[in-house]
């Protein structure tokens, strides 16, 4: 029997729009309905999903002479506790190379595959302290992390879709280890270039059951099957609204749904803006999503410019109609 997995892409053309809250809600609505999610915080640009959500980290015993973790032994389903953490990141502050001072998604993209050997990415994974069916691969906040991360990213010219093929290597190590996922949710980096931008084409590319790569992980077509998902978040700021819906790789995502939130204006001034500035917008405008700040669940989250995930506030968010609306688009008249 085949499965299928959703890959939900959540990307925005700058940053500071509610691209992560909007990816946070979508993995707690997404388990409320009793589904596998991964999370995936591919924004390594210096925050992380960790700090904002409060996670646990788990307990790796095993290290090498250096340092540094064993990434391929299995987890023992322990994990730190809140001085641990901190512990653990002042060890890698202190230290350029060799302890790692906790896993991070960061030292993923990093471990060297040995033929079939790849990292345990079920050892990396991270939990919320009161809903714990989700995984959570969080990235590296602390500095030279996010320095080789940006060298990565967007600065290596000899191989630029390095990352990009580990990536597809680190999803096919995920369906290696539990194949019946139901949802992968990535929180891209900010900017609609460079790796998001690679990582939509990737996307595009299974949506279109078209191969990867010689070089990229192989496919296994024959008992998995994939649904990718494309949010767009953008804020009223008319400079953020021409950048984000004029861009080409709109294009490139099918059914993309484009998200303004925090908005403070009537839509239709919003919509008259766009077909007056865009004329040529590479998207039917009637698929936009507005989050009203004021009323909705979400657009309270976005207003607090935080995550704040104490109490029942994450099961009130995940039975919003907005969040009902975003995982299945309203039909186009």
């Amino acid at each position: 029997m085949t499965h299928t997995t959703r890959i939900t892409a959540v990307f925005s053309a700058k940053g500071g729009v509610g691209k992560s809250s909007l990816a946070c809600a979508l993995a707690f609505a997404a388990a409320a309905e009793g589904r596998r999610v991964w999370v995936w915080d591919l924004d390594m640009f210096g925050t992380s999903l960790a700090d904002g959500l409060g996670l646990l980290a788990p307990r790796l015993h095993t290290r090498r002479d250096n340092g540094e973790f064993e990434m391929n032994v299995p987890p023992d389903g322990q994990f730190l506790e809140p001085s641990q953490i901190m512990e653990g990141r002042r060890a890698r502050l202190l230290a350029r190379r060799g302890a790692m001072g906790i896993p991070f998604l960061n030292y993923a993209f990093h471990f060297s595959r040995h033929g079939d050997v790849d990292c345990r990415l079920d050892a990396l994974c991270w939990k919320h302290p009161q809903e714990e069916t989700i995984r959570w691969l969080p990235s590296s906040p602390l500095n030279h992390d996010v320095i080789r991360a940006v060298d990565q990213l967007h600065g290596n010219r000899d191989d630029p879709l390095a990352w990009m093929r580990r990536f597809s290597w680190l999803l096919h190590a995920a369906w290696a280890l539990d194949p019946a996922i139901d949802d992968h949710i990535l929180d891209l980096p900010p900017g609609l270039f460079g790796f998001t931008r690679e990582v939509v084409r990737l996307l595009t590319t299974l949506a279109q059951d078209d191969p990867f790569p010689a070089d990229f992980a192989p496919l296994p077509e024959l008992t998995q099957s994939w649904d990718p998902r494309f949010f767009l978040v953008a804020s009223p700021d008319r400079n953020d609204l021409k950048a984000t819906f004029s861009h080409p790789v709109l294009v490139d995502a099918p059914g993309v749904v484009p998200v303004v939130n925090r908005n403070d204006k009537p839509p239709e001034t919003i919509l008259s803006w766009l077909r007056l500035n865009i004329p040529a917008m590479p998207f039917d405008w009637r698929r936009i999503l507005f989050v009203d700040e004021d009323r909705d669940a979400l657009g309270e989250l976005f207003r607090r410019d935080r995550l704040p995930l104490v109490g029942r506030e994450w099961a009130r968010l995940a039975s919003t109609e907005t969040i009902r609306g975003a995982w299945n688009p309203r039909r186009l008249p």
